[in-house]
């Protein structure tokens, strides 16, 4: 003991410390630690009691526990701090986004982040959709001109089948049978074009337009073809676009024979899977089909006729999809095949 004087004293009852090795009392009004640690060799007796000051023993572990604990909460604090200020980081882009959504606007991208991936994308994707909603009503509006120019092509005023049934009549009448018949047909493709204004007719309609067309083009072209026709039972009531046929066969009449002294044309209709073909073809004098057949240019808008195709095309295109439309196929002195594709409705 630093006490000198305390040398050869009594000092504690050592039976407690016997049970346990030490124990924490009270030395001298100081708060200790007591342990007894035996002495073994030379057969000796004696034993080694130590008294430590408790605070002289952890007072350095205190220090390290409130060092530990300082630590802990500092490093809590700027973990917070930092997680706070990374979420923020992230919310406030996603709710820069999530209000650009709503309020239909494009967002501010300002660092090149997941985020703005994100914001990328919905720009890229709002652009797009804009562009479709021009595109489509550019198609809407496209459409309803085709349509109009195709009644305007036919100039088939309701009165003027009106006005031919009661000239048949008086043909009938007076025993013109040839006038009558080609006054009929007249009227019967007149009536059959206008159908009440229908953009859509029964397949078997639109070969009853063709047929009737057909009588009046024998009448001006006697004996310069003949018609054969390949008609597949189950396509008759199927549903097609209104007109897609006759700019096709006045086609091959005035272009595909015109230099023969007699041709052929077959009429071919047939469903394969959810589609449906027509085919059109001629023996007649053919040609090399050029790339720009079928797309409209300004010479062709100017020329006083010679885009029935492209406004069968385009009308097909419109109504169906992009992957249906004409066909066209030719060679030099051995005819021409003109296929359309239409959907199969439901």
């Amino acid at each position: 003991h630093k006490d000198q004087h305390l040398s050869g004293s009594y000092t504690y009852d050592t039976f407690e410390i016997h049970k346990t090795n030490y124990v924490i009392k009270y030395f001298l009004g100081v708060r200790s630690i007591i342990s007894i640690t035996p002495i073994t060799f030379y057969n000796s007796s004696w034993s080694l009691l130590t008294i430590q000051a408790y605070n002289d023993v952890f007072n350095s572990i205190i220090v390290l526990q409130v060092l530990v604990i300082v630590l802990a909460v500092v490093f809590f604090i700027i973990t917070a701090i930092f997680i706070t200020f990374k979420v923020s980081k992230i919310v406030k882009p996603i709710k820069e986004l999530s209000t650009a959504l709503i309020n239909d606007e494009y967002p501010a991208i300002q660092s090149k982040d997941e985020i703005y991936l994100l914001e990328l994308s919905y720009k890229n994707m709002k652009e797009r959709i804009n562009n479709l909603f021009l595109q489509i009503e550019g198609n809407e509006e496209i459409k309803r001109q085709l349509e109009l120019d195709t009644l305007q092509n036919q100039i088939n005023p309701h009165f003027l089948y009106k006005t031919l049934d009661s000239i048949a009549w008086l043909a009938k009448i007076k025993k013109e049978e040839e006038i009558e018949t080609v006054i009929v047909a007249l009227a019967n493709f007149f009536r059959s074009t206008l159908h009440k204004g229908a953009k859509f007719v029964a397949v078997e309609e639109e070969l009853m337009i063709i047929k009737s067309y057909l009588e009046i083009e024998k009448f001006r072209y006697p004996n310069k073809f003949e018609i054969v026709y390949a008609i597949s039972e189950d396509v008759k009531y199927e549903t097609t676009l209104k007109l897609i046929l006759q700019p096709i066969v006045e086609n091959c009449i005035k272009h595909g024979l015109a230099l023969k002294d007699k041709g052929e044309i077959s009429i071919m209709c047939y469903v394969e899977k959810n589609d449906i073909f027509f085919e059109v073809a001629d023996n007649g004098v053919g040609f090399v089909v050029p790339d720009d057949l079928l797309l409209m240019n300004e010479e062709k808008k100017n020329s006083k006729g010679g885009y029935g195709l492209i406004n069968v095309n385009e009308r097909i295109k419109l109504e169906y999809g992009s992957d249906y439309g004409i066909f066209v196929t030719s060679e030099v002195n051995k005819g021409t095949n003109v296929v359309i594709k239409i959907k199969k409705k439901d």
